[in-house]
């Protein structure tokens, strides 16, 4: 069983595959395009193609946490906790140390890869670590509650969010 959902995974990433080529081709300047390719190449373990495309979407947006996430995750199929840890200090230079913290305790994924002065950082964080003057950066998907009533079944299958 295991095989066949890989399997299908693989057939719908080679799709995905595609359609993200196609998108990269149409749009070569959209670091979320190439970014989506990186993670896919990453998906389907042909990690030199990963690597491309993730670097070439550093490039076009060198401040980008996702995308940094999505290299650290890259080293960690690769086995390279030191390149993981790479891409983490080469973000703390750009967003600052408590930003990178904060975005990987919540994606949860690679907080085992932090050095032990990150992890005793994630101990100190608070709400506002994940939210600019700005307002809010990106709210975890883990924060997402959805009431038990019958109405707001009717609202989740409409797409729409209750209030």
């Amino acid at each position: 069983m295991a095989a066949d959902l890989d399997g299908g995974w693989r057939l719908a990433g080679l799709w995905a595959e595609a359609d993200l080529e196609h998108a990269a081709r149409v749009d070569p300047q959209s670091a979320e395009v190439i970014g989506d390719l990186g993670a896919i190449y990453t998906r389907l373990r042909r990690y030199r193609e990963a690597r491309a495309a993730l670097e070439r979407a550093r490039v076009l947006r060198p401040s980008s946490l996702s995308l940094a996430h999505a290299r650290a995750r890259l080293a960690a199929m690769e086995g390279d906790l030191e390149g993981i840890r790479q891409v983490f200090r080469s973000m703390e230079e750009i967003v600052g140390r408590r930003r990178v913290v904060a975005y990987v305790a919540l994606r949860e994924d690679l907080i085992w890869a932090l050095d032990d002065e990150a992890r005793r950082a994630v101990l100190e964080l608070t709400p506002a670590s994940t939210f600019s003057p700005a307002g809010p950066r990106r709210r975890s998907t883990a924060s997402w509650r959805w009431p038990t009533s019958r109405a707001s079944d009717r609202d989740r299958s409409s797409g729409s969010m209750p209030v």
